[in-house]
């Protein structure tokens, strides 16, 4: 079953709009996947009939291993571009 792809994100309201495998390639989720707002890095995971719901850290803990590691390089990755748009913002004349 497909899962809503458009919808503010529960924790920080920033307004989601699409979903993408770590590779950057687009994919329309299904309930039970799993997604991160590019806002704040929230984990998240897709429901039926209604936005995707904010993961607690008891629920994280208790994904598989191999689920964990997939959810923290997706927070991992979106920090780090988060970090290197603010770089180009204040050093705007630096090569990165």
């Amino acid at each position: 079953m497909s899962a809503q792809t458009a919808f503010p994100c529960p924790r920080c309201a920033y307004e989601i709009d699409a979903a993408a495998e770590l590779s950057g390639k687009a994919v329309s989720p299904r309930v039970g996947d799993l997604t991160v707002c590019l806002h704040c890095a929230a984990p998240l995971e897709f429901a039926a009939d209604a936005p995707p719901r904010w993961l607690t850290y008891q629920e994280v803990a208790r994904l598989e291993l191999h689920e964990q590691r997939l959810l923290l390089r997706a927070i991992l990755a979106d920090k780090l571009r988060n970090q290197a748009e603010l770089a180009k913002t204040l050093y705007p004349d630096e090569v990165f």
